[in-house]
């Protein structure tokens, strides 16, 4: 099998199993949505919004999850720098209403939750921000943004945070300057665009098992993912045969996600872009 990126699987799985038990560990829950406009947005005395986007908001997160139709995304990652995108996007109707995006931003930055929510015509309604970051005093602390959007611009942003995980939902928000977000990223992990276009850039093997990487092509450091392959099918057994020739070349695999903490993204099929 082809050695590619300076990677060796060892390496690889130590990389990818560590950091999927954190943010496995750091997996964050959305407040549940109080049932009642204009009830407390979970602790008396919040500064709340309670605007159009927060009734969309309500909606969303009471529709039943059976609903829905869940699209994973394949989990990228840049190698040795703990940087580490995932999404998993939410269609009622066929329509993308609900994005959640898992990041973290190195080994020692930033992880959290980002929710984005959009209306029918894809209008940004409300961006959900859960993270944890070190303080100057190198104290992790968790934090709550919330922030509202009407006719695509940001109106009201909500903050709280915590030295102490557990007592985040008891907090009450304070309004805070209005912040934009940017949704190029989560779109392109939604959409397999850009940077996060799958593309085949080798296999690795090692202790028999076989992982089939994807990620940017022509780059030696880049955002990448590993797909363990169980079995042979025939586009598997040709990709093996012509593992040179069809290297950067895009490609869509459907795969799914062990549970646990530690979740393996596991072949299923693949074919040519």
């Amino acid at each position: 099998m082809h050695k590619l990126l300076g990677f060796t699987l060892a390496a690889l799985l130590l990389t990818t199993a560590c950091e999927q038990k954190t943010i496995a560990d750091k997996e964050v829950t959305l407040i549940p949505m109080p049932e009642k406009q204009g009830e407390s947005d979970v602790a008396n005395n919040s500064e709340t919004y309670n605007g159009p986007s927060m009734a969309f908001v309500k909606e969303i997160e009471l529709t039943p999850i059976e609903q829905f139709v869940v699209d994973k995304s394949l989990r990228f990652e840049i190698a040795d720098s703990g940087y580490v995108e995932q999404v998993d996007a939410y269609y009622l109707e066929g329509v993308l209403v609900k994005a959640v995006e898992k990041y973290q931003e190195g080994f020692d930055g930033k992880s959290g939750t980002r929710v984005f929510y959009f209306d029918e015509e894809q209008n940004l309604q409300a961006v959900f921000h859960n993270y944890d970051e070190y303080s100057e005093n190198e104290v992790t602390m968790f934090s709550e943004k919330r922030t509202y959007y009407e006719k695509g611009k940001p109106v009201f942003t909500q903050f709280r945070t915590t030295d102490l995980y557990e007592e985040l939902p008891n907090l009450a928000f304070s309004k805070i300057r209005t912040e934009e977000n940017s949704t190029q990223r989560v779109l392109e992990l939604v959409e397999r665009k850009g940077r996060f276009q799958p593309h085949f850039i080798g296999f690795l093997e090692a202790q028999n098992e076989v992982y089939m990487l994807l990620g940017e092509p022509h780059v030696n450091v880049g955002y990448f993912s590993a797909v363990k392959v169980t079995h042979q099918d025939d586009f598997i057994a040709d990709l093996i045969d012509h593992e040179e020739e069809y290297l950067n070349k895009p490609i869509d695999v459907k795969f799914y996600v062990t549970s646990g903490r530690v979740r393996t993204q596991i072949y299923e099929r693949a074919s040519w872009n």
